[in-house]
């Protein structure tokens, strides 16, 4: 199958280029490829990316990956497998293609069924390919943020971690971790030597020398910047100073123009540089929800507004943004350029998560790609070189 008049992102730039493509990977990208009896795709000058990666998504559309869903939600919304079908096959429409279900604040038993079923499904999933496993909440700092429910704080551990996961590593990309915790430095040493997952600096109250001692042990990655992180005083070296001018540590960025306002995002990216951002959703269960007042199950009550879920507190609880809203929010209410989304939402995802598969337009990458039309809607979405979705 072939692609043709495309504006097509690849290397932080747009392209005329035509896309040579079968099931299983890119095979050819160059301008005028004989059509040579292949289908020809005419994108008809919209713009082509590689199949997003969402690294940070909980859930959405009142539904969600961790399998511990409440009973009381398996008639209207499904079973916890059913549920997690429908969220991967539900992104496609957003431009996602892959994601990395984001799993956090469970019991060790939980976190194992939620895996199971995880893998499960993976096999014969239709949609979106839930590859890699990002556990957010693993090792948080229980004092950071009062509006969650730590039922479940743990100190970090290689035994805890592996109990977790089954003692299978291989397809586990994230870790979240306050490094001031009791036992992290340790903890670091192995799991960012003897292992290839990612070690990241979320929901923490650590200074920036204990940062940079994380960094020295190898963590490289941090959960959605400046939410989860003390707040920044000019005589205090938090986590946020200890992460900006440390080159070796790359940042998720909620860029809804909310989550993190305008001038602080293109503060990071300045002192970062662009490649070291990359974007995400984070939406969780509770997105999807028509904007209003709602009573959970569990006793607690959210707000739905202005694309935001929001306790009684007016604490974010999470974004109701889709990707493809969050990449137009980007551009036109955070301000950057057609050419920093492009780069921030697609290959930088890849980029600095070490993902070779995927995320890029090049030959030797899997066949997924989303094309758009210059205000983000998603006009078609391609995986594995099939069309998942295709805007009516």
């Amino acid at each position: 199958m072939i692609i043709r008049n495309a504006n097509v992102f690849r290397n932080g730039r747009f392209e005329q280029a035509d896309v040579l493509f079968n099931d299983d990977q890119i095979l050819k990208v160059e301008r005028n490829i004989d059509a040579g009896g292949h289908q020809v795709i005419d994108a008809q000058g919209a713009d082509l990316y590689a199949g997003i990666i969402d690294c940070h998504i909980h859930g959405g559309f009142l539904r969600s990956f961790q399998a511990n869903v409440k009973k009381e939600t398996w008639e209207k919304y499904g079973d916890p497998e059913t549920q997690a079908r429908y969220i991967c096959k539900k992104v496609v429409e957003n431009g996602v293609t892959s994601v990395m279900p984001t799993i956090g604040d469970l019991t060790v038993e939980e976190y194992q069924e939620a895996v199971r079923l995880i893998r499960r499904i993976r096999r014969d999933i239709e949609g979106a390919d839930p590859f890699m496993f990002h556990f957010e909440g693993a090792y948080q700092n229980p004092e950071h943020h009062s509006s969650f429910n730590h039922d479940h704080d743990t100190l970090p551990s290689r035994e805890h971690t592996l109990a977790i996961c089954g003692n299978d590593l291989s397809d586990v990309c994230l870790i979240g971790i306050a490094p001031e915790l009791e036992g992290s430095m340790e903890y670091l040493e192995w799991l960012c030597s003897k292992t290839k997952v990612h070690a990241e600096a979320g929901y923490t109250k650590a200074s920036a020398d204990t940062i940079r001692k994380a960094a020295d042990l190898g963590l490289d990655q941090t959960t959605h910047m400046f939410n989860g992180f003390e707040y920044m005083h000019h005589r205090i070296e938090g986590p946020d100073v200890g992460i900006m001018v440390d080159d070796r540590i790359k940042c998720q960025l909620t860029l809804d123009s909310y989550h993190v306002s305008p001038s602080w995002c293109k503060l990071l990216i300045k002192i970062k540089g662009i490649d070291k951002i990359y974007g995400l959703t984070d939406l969780s269960s509770h997105s999807g929800l028509p904007e209003g007042v709602h009573h959970l199950e569990d006793g607690r009550t959210i707000i739905a507004a202005d694309g935001f879920i929001k306790d009684e507190k007016g604490t974010i609880q999470s974004g109701n943004n889709t990707m493809d809203q969050i990449m137009y929010k980007a551009r036109h209410l955070v301000g950057l350029s057609k050419e920093e989304v492009g780069q921030i939402f697609t290959e930088n995802v890849a980029g600095c998560l070490g993902i070779k598969d995927r995320g890029r337009i090049e030959a030797g990458r899997r066949s997924d790609f989303v094309l758009m039309d210059d205000d983000y809607h998603v006009l078609k979405t391609i995986i594995g070189g099939r069309v998942a979705y295709e805007r009516k």
